[in-house]
C-alpha cells in the first residue's frame, strides 16, 4: 500500500505532506504532556514489533501477497496520538533506508498508514468494547478495527491517485478495495491475536486511554 515516487500530483502531495506534518506535530505535544516514561518505553517496543511484522508476507489471491501494516494494533494500545509517533517513525525507516516507499510520498503514505488507520482502529475498537468489554469484545473489536483501517487506508490511497491523474478513481477504488478487503482479513487476524495474548498477559496494556 506503500505509495513510490512520482505517483502523487505535487499539490496531493504538498496537501498530504501538510496534514502529516501539523497532525505529528500535535502527537508530538500530546505525548509529551501526557505520556510517561513507561508509555514511551512500550511505544519503542511496539514500534521495533510493528517493523519486524510488516517483514513478513501472506498470500492473498493470484500469486499477490498483502503484509502487516500495524496502524490499528498500534492506535488500539497506544491511543491515536502515541501511534501516530509510532508509525511515523517505522515508514521513516522504511522510506530512507529500504525504500518502501516514496521519500516524496512520505507525507501522503503517513497520511494513510500512519495517521488514518490508527484513528480507525482506536475508535473501532473503544467503540465496540465500551458495548463488549470481555476478552472476545476486544479481540472482535481489534480484528473490526484493523479490517477497517486497512480497507479505508487503502481507499485512501486510491483517491489520492485519482486526484492526481494518475489512475482512474474507480478503477483505482475497485483494485485497492477488493485487495484490501482480503488484506484486511489477514491484518484483522494478526491484531486480535496480538490483542488476545495481551489480554492474557498485561490487560493493564488495554486500560485507560
Amino acid at each position: 500500500m506503500h505509495i513510490p515516487e512520482g505517483m502523487l500530483s505535487i499539490p496531493v502531495t504538498a496537501m498530504a505532506g501538510v496534514v502529516s506534518v501539523v497532525t505529528i506535530a500535535y502527537a508530538v505535544t500530546w505525548v509529551r504532556r501526557h505520556m510517561d516514561e513507561r508509555k514511551v518505553v512500550l511505544m519503542a517496543v511496539l514500534g521495533a514489533l510493528i517493523f519486524a511484522l510488516q517483514m513478513l508476507n501472506f498470500p492473498i489471491q493470484a500469486g499477490t501477497s498483502g503484509h502487516f501494516a500495524g496502524g490499528a494494533l498500534a492506535g488500539i494500545v497506544l491511543g491515536p496520538w502515541p501511534a501516530v509517533l509510532v508509525m511515523t517513525a517505522v515508514l521513516g525507516v522504511q522510506a530512507f533506508l529500504f525504500g518502501d516507499g516514496g521519500v516524496m510520498a512520505l507525507g501522503a503514505n503517513i497520511l494513510n498508514l500512519g495517521i488514518l488507520a490508527p484513528l480507525v482502529g482506536y475508535l473501532v475498537y473503544q467503540a465496540t468494547t465500551r458495548w463488549w468489554d470481555t476478552r472476545g469484545g476486544r479481540m472482535g473489536g481489534a480484528f473490526l478495527g484493523a479490517w477497517l483501517s486497512s480497507l479505508l487506508a487503502a481507499l485512501a490511497v486510491a483517491a489520492e491517485l485519482g486526484i492526481s491523474g494518475t489512475a482512474h478513481l474507480g478503477i483505482a477504488t475497485l483494485a485497492m478495495g477488493s485487495t484490501h478487503a482480503l488484506i484486511g482479513i489477514g491484518e484483522g487476524l494478526i491484531t486480535a491475536a496480538l490483542i488476545a495474548y495481551l489480554c492474557a498477559v498485561r490487560p493493564d496494556l488495554l486500560t485507560g486511554q
